[in-house]
């Protein structure tokens, strides 16, 4: 199965294969259970493709909708350079935002705010002062002010979303000179639930005294930023990588866990071992298994000719003859004749049912409605037979079996139950007359004996009366196909069984080569030159900022709480720091959208 968005793009493709049979499971019926949706919120779609050799059908698009996570933080739309601001006459070099959109987002990156309003409160602190100190401390006295001489200001959320336009500082504002200060935006009032707690948003600006410092250190800080960005870029590239082959590895023994199971099912079924080495020798077993299925199929077998009543509509069950199978052939010859004038009675589910077809025949077809069947006086299907429960020491000849346990039903079992125990009651089949009249006399001395047939084709009533042609079975030629059909043999099942699990077998042989090579091949990519460089690059990048960052006096320290792990290639040579490159010492290291894109990715 695949599920992806509407505009089909293999790099947002999630894959997955069935999940391993169990019990209750249907035949010839495939199980997606606990699969994960994307993780991109929006119009997606799951499309089903089955492979068998040169054929692949694919179903067609169901189109799904993944909603949003609840919201988890605030974030800009469009992350901004680091500010710098300095305390002159100028409101333009006060300014610390023209504008800034705010939006309410999943931990995923989902936009989350729908239907959300309340208030957000911008406040200036200083970056090193913990989040949880009060506000009377000595750096919160010496933290810069807004126009007005306020230490916060609030706007307004609608539908998830804040804009902060012009935030500029107070003229002569406190504030150290060459000091890092944060702009913290956070939701202080909204109509969410009290247990959903939203990150804030926090812009870290530098403040100077100088215009003249101020011009210089917005140029470092620029450089800074551009940076920032690109070391990002790269860790998020070798982030991504190294996730990529977690995910493959985990592929790969998902499938060889999966494939494996089903070897050692097909192992139970004595499929010989050398069957399943490779899909070719999968496939020859497989047909001739096929042909196998097609010989029983084919073989002649007991059929009923009456024909099938169309039964599209799920309130018709169908004719009694074709709602049972019996294999015993002297079995199906007498009960058919028994039941000879039920065989075309056509059963439904209510009342209202039986009367539409009792008109649309113009009351040529028998109908039975199931329910109008009293059912506290159906037979206990479980119950002994009656020598058994008169506690008579009998054991008599004939085996005496009840005639509704010869009975296989191909499906609907409960609802045929009900009408076979109702039209055959505690009929009971022996193999002779002479038996079935030796084992009536015994009954009768402790309980009714209820209607004996036996395989002979005689039938002695629950009365007592046998004899005559009323009491003798037709044979098949003159039942003229008004006869319980055979059941296909067992082997037959048992073929059908095997073929399923050998074809979700090939299947998983596939899926757990096809996974080894994607596998290897992102491996061997992470082992390229090219790879190496990157790596190299970033380092370069990485010194680089720790001299500017030197000069504006701030350090790695916060962003290096927070950085994704670095990437461990294994095999891959560690970057060795050269010499700067001019190329990066001009602003001109972020990788471009063709070298810098993440691999390609079939899951995610």
């Amino acid at each position: 199965t695949h599920t992806h968005t509407r505009t089909p793009d293999p790099s947002h493709t999630l894959t997955h294969i069935p999940d391993n049979i169990t019990a209750g499971d249907e035949p010839n019926r495939y199980y997606f259970r606990a699969k994960k949706t994307p993780l991109k919120s929006g119009p997606h779609s799951i499309q089903f493709q089955y492979t068998r050799g040169a054929g692949s059908p694919v179903s067609t698009a169901i189109a799904v909708v993944v909603a949003a996570n609840r919201p988890h933080s605030l974030i800009p739309d469009g992350l901004p350079a680091t500010p710098t601001v300095s305390n002159t006459q100028k409101a333009n070099s006060r300014q610390i935002v023209r504008m800034l959109k705010l939006q309410l987002k999943d931990r995923y990156g989902n936009r989350a705010g729908e239907g959300v309003t309340g208030r957000v409160r911008i406040a200036i602190t200083s970056a090193d002062q913990d989040e949880d100190d009060g506000e009377d401390g000595e750096d919160e006295e010496e933290a810069p002010m807004f126009t007005g001489h306020q230490s916060q200001i609030e706007v307004n959320m609608r539908s998830g979303e804040a804009t902060l336009q012009s935030l500029i500082l107070e003229e002569n504002t406190p504030g150290k000179d060459g000091q890092q200060y944060r702009l913290k935006c956070e939701l202080i009032k909204s109509n969410l639930p009290k247990n959903i707690k939203i990150e804030p948003f926090i812009l870290d600006f530098l403040f100077y005294n100088d215009a003249k410092k101020q011009h210089q250190m917005a140029i470092l800080s620029r450089e800074r930023t551009h940076l920032q960005q690109t070391v990002k870029t790269y860790k998020s590239l070798f982030e991504t990588t190294q996730a990529f082959i977690v995910e493959l590895g985990t592929n790969v023994r998902e499938a060889s866990q999966h494939e494996l199971s089903l070897r050692t099912e097909l192992q139970k079924q004595n499929v010989p071992h050398q069957q399943l080495n490779t899909v070719r020798s999968v496939d020859e077993f497989i047909k001739q298994r096929v042909e196998q299925r097609d010989l029983l199929l084919n073989q002649p077998r007991r059929k009923c000719a009456l024909p099938q009543y169309p039964h599209g509509h799920p309130d018709i069950l169908g004719k009694i003859a074709h709602l049972a199978q019996i294999e015993d052939n002297d079995v199906a010859r007498v009960l058919s004749w028994h039941m000879i004038s039920d065989m075309d009675c056509v059963v439904t589910m209510t009342t209202a049912k039986a009367q539409e077809v009792y008109k649309q025949t113009d009351g040529r077809m028998q109908v039975l409605p199931l329910d109008s069947i009293y059912k506290k006086n159906l037979p206990d299907w479980a119950k002994p037979l009656p020598h058994a429960r008169s506690g008579s020491r009998l054991k008599p000849a004939g085996n005496p079996t009840f005639a509704r346990d010869f009975l296989v039903f191909p499906g609907k079992v409960t609802h045929c139950q009900t009408v076979f125990g109702m039209l055959l009651g505690d009929t009971v089949i022996l193999d002779t007359l002479q038996d079935a009249n030796m084992y009536r006399k015994e009954v009768v001395n402790y309980t009714h004996c209820p209607t004996i047939l036996t395989r002979t084709g005689d039938r002695i009533r629950s009365n007592g009366k046998f004899g005559g042609l009323q009491n003798k079975a037709f044979t098949l030629e003159k039942l003229k196909g008004t006869v319980f059909s055979a059941p296909l043999p067992m082997q037959y099942h048992a073929i059908c069984s095997q073929i399923d699990t050998l074809q979700s077998f090939r299947q998983s042989l596939l899926r757990h080569q096809q996974v080894k090579e994607e596998l290897k091949s992102q491996v061997d990519s992470t082992n390229q030159p090219e790879m190496s460089d990157k790596h190299r690059e970033c380092q370069e990048a990485e010194e680089q900022l720790r001299l500017i960052e030197a000069k504006l006096g701030v350090g790695l320290d916060t962003e290096r709480k927070t950085a994704p792990p670095t990437l461990d290639l294994g095999s891959t040579p560690p970057p060795v720091i050269g010499q700067r490159r001019a190329v990066l010492a001009r602003r001109s290291t972020t990788p471009s959208s063709t070298s810098m894109s993440p691999p390609t990715k079939r899951k995610r």
